[in-house]
């Protein structure tokens, strides 16, 4: 077993009466910190929520844009879609958006694709095939990075996302890597990165979660009920996940020493790559720093101590 390699995750939606231009300069200084402290990436996500107050209005409705404006502040080696909604974009303009995109990122992007929600695909699979026209997508894409180039070779590396079984075998045969979002619990996760590998998949295996590390069990409680839970209800709302999961199977919240061994429960579970998702709606930004440098300086160690030991 190895230690994971930790990304950033964050929730780029900015406050009412913020914009997203306001948003990115206040994370600026966790942009900054992630590469020093050794994160391997930053992840932005995508959607299309606006009603005002909604707590699934978390993300931008362009990830592409996003990252473009944050890569900037930070000297992290990847920074991704997670994920990019498919659905959303008309396949000639995505090629070309993700070719320019690696550009402006000096050849960074790694291209994490969604399928999104059933009802985005109405115009785009008259059949209602969507698993087969995702994948047509997938190959318009690489066929058309010609013009303009991507910096990397090959394009981007096309990270596949999906909680039924039959996106961890398209993750293995079409993608680069498979990828679970925040709403996954454990077990699934284990499930699926099962099935990749029994897919032939080699890459990696990654895994969204909200995350909140403090120094005292207490403080970290405290933030976990008041930011971590009430999104883990949204969720259940939504129904992107089975309500009646523990937290502990969907976030990591606790002490580093806490983290550490929750974490390794990830890597047993065959999970290569943990995006951290530190910064919630209405989360302190210090508390979010705090996540940030705990994570990388304690917590990491620890895992390691817990593989050696």
């Amino acid at each position: 077993m190895k230690v994971p390699t930790l990304g950033l995750a964050l929730d780029l939606a900015p406050p009412a009466g913020e914009t997203y231009a306001d948003r990115l300069r206040a994370l600026r200084p966790l942009l900054e910190r992630a590469g020093p402290l050794g994160y391997d990436s930053i992840w932005a996500g995508e959607s299309y929520v606006y009603r005002r107050g909604d707590p699934m209005g978390f993300h931008s409705p362009n990830a592409l844009m996003a990252l473009v404006a944050l890569a900037p502040f930070t000297t992290v080696a990847r920074l991704g879609t997670g994920a990019l909604l498919v659905p959303a974009w008309e396949n000639h303009r995505l090629a070309h958006d993700v070719a320019l995109a690696d550009q402006l990122t000096d050849g960074r992007l790694v291209l994490g694709l969604g399928l999104g929600p059933r009802r985005m695909w109405a115009a785009r699979s008259a059949d209602g095939r969507i698993g087969a026209e995702f994948e047509r997508t997938v190959e318009n894409l690489r066929s058309r990075w010609t013009e303009p180039l991507p910096v990397q070779p090959a394009g981007p590396p096309v990270w596949i996302g999906g909680a039924i079984p039959k996106a961890a075998e398209r993750a293995a045969r079409i993608g680069d890597a498979y990828t679970a979002s925040t709403g996954y619990e454990l077990g699934l996760i284990r499930k699926q990165a099962e099935r990749y590998r029994a897919a032939g998949g080699t890459g990696a295996v990654s895994a969204n979660r909200l995350t909140v590390i403090a120094r005292s069990e207490s403080r970290a409680h405290h933030l976990g009920q008041s930011y971590v839970d009430p999104l883990l209800a949204a969720y259940a709302a939504a129904g992107t996940w089975q309500p009646g999961a523990p937290r502990d199977d969907l976030a990591l919240v606790g002490t580093p020493e806490t983290v550490a061994r929750a974490m390794l429960r990830y890597v047993e579970a065959g999970v290569t790559h943990l995006q951290l998702r530190i910064s919630p709606r209405g989360l302190p930004l210090d508390a979010a720093a705090e996540t940030l440098d705990l994570a990388a300086t304690e917590v990491v160690p620890l895992i390691q101590e817990l593989i050696d030991g």
